[in-house]
């Protein structure tokens, strides 16, 4: 059995429904709101089990499917509540407390909250979740089939600079990268290579809040 792995779907909920709601209030900034956004979520959870539950991370798919459900940013100090600013065709956006990164067709997009600067990446990219208050970390979907592509893609929101997280060594589904797991967003990601997480011999661990501001 791996570790994290559930088969069942009402286990998950019992085992994690707290911990999501402790996310979904980081999120809307109110119980009732932070319920409604775990339930939507955990409804097209449900939907898509059979499918999800074989990537090991069901809590993974509810954190970021609650993230792009929330059209709010809120400040949990000062009780701000600032409305996201989203361009047409602007898909799976998710937002840091000034920057939002989301995708346009097949292409990965930046953007600050309020919709300014925004930028389109130069590659087909598919976002896939928030990396401390500096980062987003998008997947590669051009060439997939190609060996040495990039597993994962990190966007340095200060910078404007992109850089890879390891290589396919063989084709589609080979090497994974993961977030870890975390009320806010993780610094840490981490890949292997295989098919299986299982099958790993070693994992390569990125500290990404070592990298001096």
């Amino acid at each position: 059995m791996i570790p994290g792995f559930v088969e069942d779907f009402d286990e998950f909920v019992r085992a994690r429904g707290d911990a999501l709601l402790r996310y979904g209030f980081v999120l809307a900034g109110n119980s009732e709101d932070a319920a409604d956004l775990v339930q939507e979520a955990l409804a097209r959870l449900g939907d898509a089990w059979p499918r999800v539950r074989k990537k090991h991370d069901p809590e993974g798919y509810v954190r970021t499917t609650a993230r792009a459900l929330q059209n709010r940013v809120v400040n949990l100090e000062t009780g701000e509540s600032i409305e996201v600013s989203l361009p047409d065709g602007v898909g799976s956006m998710q937002c840091h407390p000034e920057w939002c990164a989301g995708r346009q067709g097949l292409r990965g997009i930046v953007q600050r909250v309020d919709g300014s600067e925004p930028k389109i990446l130069p590659q087909e990219l598919q976002p896939r979740g928030l990396l401390g208050d500096r980062y987003a970390i998008f997947g590669v979907l051009d060439a997939p089939m190609k060996r040495g592509v990039p597993l994962s893609i990190v966007y340095d929101f200060e910078t404007g600079v992109m850089a890879k997280l390891g290589e396919r060594p063989f084709a589609a589904g080979d090497g994974m990268v993961g977030n870890g797991y975390s009320t806010s967003p993780s610094t840490t990601p981490f890949w292997w290579t295989g098919s299986r997480v299982q099958d790993a011999k070693e994992y390569i661990v990125l500290n990404l809040a070592a990298i001096p501001r």
